[in-house]
């Protein structure tokens, strides 16, 4: 790690430290800071174009080279990391933090308020830390919290035992009175409304205490409004890496305030054909990494196309993904004739694929009405095909639509208007949507 990036000074919270002299220091292509202080090794990553207000992750991990690493600093946000990990969060390592969050925002001139990260012990340090400077966080973010300190059947009795050493407890006192625990902050968490996301991907602590998540939930949101979301995935299901990195860039960036909300009827900024829709109770839509991401609205969020919509036999391909929700994470209208229908993915819980309407009837009431598991943070394919009389559609590449509507009533839904003649929107769902091609089928 800190051998690609020189150690510039000893001291970095002095006004006269060293560390921002060293022009040779870099981490991954990317010019830094390294430095060392009361024997704790630390990096700060600078973007190659700082981005307004000078936003920053700060990890309690030490930095890593990947997916994530590389769009925040793409997108013009530094990146932090001091070595606490062998304090576990207890006082020094606190008051270590406040000393570095001093120099980073004041004398490195970086925000007040960073992202977080605390992902399985890292947890310890960002929940108290954020928990005693309420004002000072942004978002937390965390993948396997120990919201908990992990029991003897979950680590080596060797490596807990340190745990409760670095705070003076004898080696197996009761995790639940341990008083750095993150599930002791929970109040003080939504109290300040300090936007909180976990990650639990089915294996480590969190899934093998689902009663400290639960509990955790119900005090945040008892305290506060503040953002609360629980990413569970079962415990047989790898991670869907691609996904929840999605999820979690889109959950930083909006809450360091990079992502900017786009007017109802107005283009997106980085995808100038696409408009918002004119839905009711809808909320943002935001473009990030060649996606857009649909919010979950109090009932439709969605964009129109302002391109040229399609005329004759033609074919639409596209990515979708749930982020958030339990709905339609695709509802895909487009032209029939004189009007439109809607292919919707996802619908009536999560589980139904089908066009709406046919005879007035929509996707759940007519046969075109297939249902399938579909798995949040996962890419699925999707095409639909309109030629002469049909409209067939393939989800995850498998048919699921060939219907003969040429002397049928076709329509769309009355709440999927803003969107006519193609578009897409959600229901009560965050969605993603990547590749979207429009391909004409002349002569078929």
């Amino acid at each position: 790690m800190f051998a690609a990036c020189l150690v510039a000074a000893t001291v970095f919270i002095l006004p006269t430290a060293r560390a921002e002299s060293d022009a040779t220091a870099s981490w991954n292509g990317n010019a830094c800071v390294s430095f060392e202080y009361q024997g704790h090794k630390g990096i700060l990553v600078k973007p190659e174009h700082a981005t307004e207000g000078k936003p920053w992750l700060w990890s309690a991990a030490a930095l890593e080279p990947n997916s994530m690493t590389r769009t925040l600093l793409d997108k013009g946000l530094h990146l932090a990391w001091i070595d606490l990990d062998s304090l576990y969060g207890n006082t020094d390592a606190l008051a270590i933090a406040d000393a570095f969050h001093a120099w980073v925002s004041g004398e490195q001139g970086l925000a007040e308020k960073p992202a977080l990260l605390g992902n399985e012990a890292g947890a310890l340090l960002m929940f108290n830390w954020a928990a005693n400077n309420p004002s000072r966080a942004a978002c937390i973010f965390s993948m396997e919290p120990w919201l908990l300190p992990p029991s003897g059947e979950e680590i080596e009795s060797t490596a807990l035992q340190n745990v409760y050493a670095a705070h003076g407890l004898e080696g197996k006192a009761d995790p639940a009175t341990f008083p750095a625990a993150p599930l002791n902050q929970a109040g003080r968490l939504g109290g300040a409304e300090i936007p909180v996301m976990l990650v639990c991907a089915g294996s480590g602590t969190v899934a093998a205490n689902r009663s400290a998540t639960d509990q955790f939930h119900k005090e945040y949101r008892l305290a506060g409004k503040g953002f609360f979301e629980r990413i569970e995935l079962p415990a047989e299901t790898v991670a869907p890496e691609e996904g929840i990195t999605l999820h979690a860039l889109y959950f930083i960036l909006e809450n360091v305030g990079h992502l900017q909300a786009t007017p109802t009827g107005q283009a997106l900024p980085d995808m100038p054909e696409w408009t918002v829709a004119d839905f009711a109770g809808s909320t943002d839509v935001h473009v990030l990494d060649k996606a857009l991401i649909i919010e979950c609205g109090n009932e439709m969020t969605g964009v129109r196309w302002s391109g040229q919509a399609p005329e004759g036999d033609y074919e639409i391909t596209l990515e979708a993904m749930r982020l958030s929700g339990n709905d339609f994470f695709c509802g895909l209208t487009a032209p029939w004739r004189d009007t439109a229908f809607s292919l919707v993915v996802g619908g009536w819980g999560g589980t139904c694929i089908g066009i709406s309407s046919l005879d007035w009837a929509d996707a759940y009431n007519n046969e075109t009405a297939k249902f399938r598991g579909l798995l949040s943070h996962r890419w699925y394919p999707i095409k639909l095909r309109v030629t002469g009389g049909r409209i067939q559609a393939w989800v995850d590449n498998e048919q699921l639509v060939d219907v003969d509507v040429s002397n049928r009533e076709v329509d769309i839904r009355w709440e999927m208007a803003p969107t006519k003649p193609l578009g897409i929107a959600t229901w009560r769902t965050t969605g993603a949507i990547r590749n979207f091609k429009i391909i004409p089928l002349a002569g078929e």
